[in-house]
C-alpha cells in the first residue's frame, strides 16, 4: 500500500526517485513553496550520490518561485536567488561542465547584478551547448547590459569628478595602507587581469555573500580602488593598467606544476589588481586567512586570469575552491603556504613557499615514501600549523600522528641560505 504522506514523499536515499519525481510534478503544478520547503530538508541529508540533484532542483525551485510566482515579496525573491546561488556553489565542481547548472547560476548572478559573472557562466552555458539559441541570447543580453552598467557607473563618476574640479589635489597615496596602530604585519600581492576593469560594489556583495564579511569603507572610492576595513585589519585594493614583469609571473608560472594553463595566463594577462593587507590587531595567521579569502572572491571573475600568492601562479576557480577549505580546517589548505613536490629516483622532493612572508625559515622535505597528495598536504597542515607559535627550532616534534625530525641545514631548492630539513615516513 503506498504510504500517505501530509506534505509528500519524504527524501531519504531509498525514496529518492519517487521523491524527484514527486518534485518535478510540484515544479509543473507551480507549486515552488511546496518545492522549496522539501529540497531544503533533502540538502542537510543528501550523501553523495543525490547532492547535485537535490541542489540543482532546489535552485530551479528558488528560481521559478523568484521568476514566475508574484505571491513572493521582492525581500523574499533576493533571499531565494542568494539560495540559489549558495546551493549551485555547493556543487560547483559536479555542475561546472554542465550546460544547465551553468545557465541557471548565470541568470542567478543577473538577477544580482553581478553582470561580469552572468556573463562569464552565460558564455560556458554557449561553449557547453553551442547549438542552444536561449545561451546565444543570454550571453548576447547580459553583455549589453554590462555594457551599459558600465556606461551608467562611468557617467557618474564623470559627474562627481566635475562637482570635486574645484577642490585642492590630493596628494597621492602609497599602494600599501598605512597602519594607524602601528602593527607591522602586512601582505600584499597581485591578481592577474586580461581587462582592466573591477566593479567594486560586486566585488563587496561577493564578500559579504561568500565569507560574511562586512567591509566597512574609507573615504570616498576612486576609480576601480577600495579602502576599507575588516575585524583586526586594514585593507587596499588597486587597479592597475598594466601589466607586471614578464619575467616574474613566467617564473611563478612554471612554480605551480599541477596547473598547465599558467604559462598561458601569464602571456594573455594586461593589467593587475594590488590587494594589500595590514594587520590592526589581528595575528599574521589571522591576515593570511583573512587575505586568502579576499583572493578567493577574484575567482568568480570572468576577467581574472591568474591569482599570484606565495610566488607561485593559481588559477582562479582552483584556488576559489581551495579557500573553502578554511571553512573547515585551514591549515589543510594549500594556500596559507604552497608546497611544491618534485619526483626524483628515490622518493619526492618538498619544500615550501611563503613561509618568509611570517618571517619564518622555508621546510624542506627530501627522499619523501609517500603517495604525493598525503605528503603535500602534510606539509601544508605542518608549516601552516608552525604559524601559530614560536618559529620552529631544531628538534623533535609530533603532529598529525608523525613524529618529525627538524635539522638546520643549507638549503637545497628554497631561495635561501639556510632551511629546515623535515623528516616524513
Amino acid at each position: 500500500m503506498a504510504q500517505d504522506y501530509q506534505n509528500g514523499i519524504p527524501f531519504s536515499p531509498e525514496t529518492a526517485e519517487e521523491f524527484f519525481e514527486q518534485i518535478d510534478e510540484w515544479n509543473n503544478e507551480d507549486r515552488y513553496a511546496d518545492c522549496i520547503r522539501e529540497l531544503e530538508k533533502a540538502l542537510s541529508i543528501a550523501g553523495e550520490e543525490h547532492a547535485y540533484r537535490v541542489a540543482y532542483l532546489f535552485a530551479r525551485a528558488c528560481q521559478n518561485a523568484v521568476y514566475h510566482d508574484d505571491s513572493f515579496p521582492d525581500e523574499q525573491k533576493d533571499i531565494l536567488m542568494q539560495w540559489t546561488l549558495s546551493a549551485l556553489d555547493g556543487v560547483w565542481d559536479e555542475g561546472i561542465d554542465i550546460p544547465e547548472w551553468n545557465m541557471r547560476i548565470a541568470f542567478a548572478f543577473e538577477y544580482t547584478g553581478e553582470l561580469g559573472l552572468a556573463v562569464r557562466y552565460a558564455k560556458r552555458w554557449l561553449r557547453l551547448d553551442p547549438d542552444n539559441e536561449d545561451a546565444a541570447r543570454a550571453v548576447e543580453t547580459f553583455l549589453e547590459e554590462a555594457e551599459a552598467a558600465k556606461n551608467e557607473e562611468a557617467e557618474s563618476e564623470d559627474e562627481d569628478e566635475e562637482e570635486d574640479s574645484c577642490s585642492e589635489p590630493e596628494e597621492e597615496e602609497d599602494d600599501v595602507p598605512k597602519n594607524s596602530q602601528g602593527e607591522d604585519f602586512h601582505l600584499d600581492t597581485c591578481v592577474l587581469l586580461d581587462d582592466p576593469y573591477l566593479n567594486q560594489d560586486s566585488y563587496l556583495r561577493t564578500l559579504k555573500r561568500n565569507w560574511g564579511l562586512d567591509a566597512a569603507e574609507i573615504g570616498d572610492r576612486q576609480e576601480g580602488d577600495l579602502l576599507f576595513s575588516l575585524p583586526g585589519c586594514l585593507v587596499s585594493i588597486k587597479l592597475k593598467d598594466r601589466p607586471l614583469s614578464s619575467k616574474m609571473v613566467k617564473l611563478a608560472a612554471l612554480h605551480n606544476t599541477t596547473w598547465k594553463g599558467g604559462s598561458d595566463a601569464a602571456e594573455r594577462h594586461n593589467s593587475h589588481i594590488l590587494v594589500s593587507l595590514v594587520s590592526q590587531g589581528a595575528s599574521p595567521f589571522e591576515c593570511k586567512e583573512t587575505f586568502i579569502k579576499l583572493l578567493s572572491v577574484f575567482g568568480w571573475y570572468e576577467n581574472v586570469c591568474a591569482i599570484f600568492d606565495n610566488y607561485v601562479l593559481y588559477e582562479p576557480g582552483w584556488y576559489r575552491r581551495e579557500a573553502e577549505n578554511l571553512r573547515g580546517d585551514g591549515m589543510a589548505s594549500l594556500l596559507m603556504v604552497w608546497v611544491f613536490l618534485l619526483p626524483e629516483e628515490d622518493g619526492l622532493i618538498g619544500y615550501t613557499c611563503g613561509m618568509d612572508a611570517f618571517d619564518r625559515e622555508e621546510l624542506e622535505m627530501v627522499r619523501i615514501k609517500a603517495p604525493m597528495e598525503e605528503a603535500r598536504r602534510f606539509l601544508a597542515r605542518f608549516a601552516a600549523g608552525s604559524l601559530l607559535g614560536d618559529p620552529l627550532e631544531e628538534g623533535t616534534y609530533t603532529f598529525s600522528g608523525h613524529k618529525c625530525v627538524l635539522t638546520r641545514s643549507a638549503a637545497v631548492h628554497v631561495p635561501a641560505e639556510t632551511s629546515l630539513k623535515v623528516s616524513y615516513s
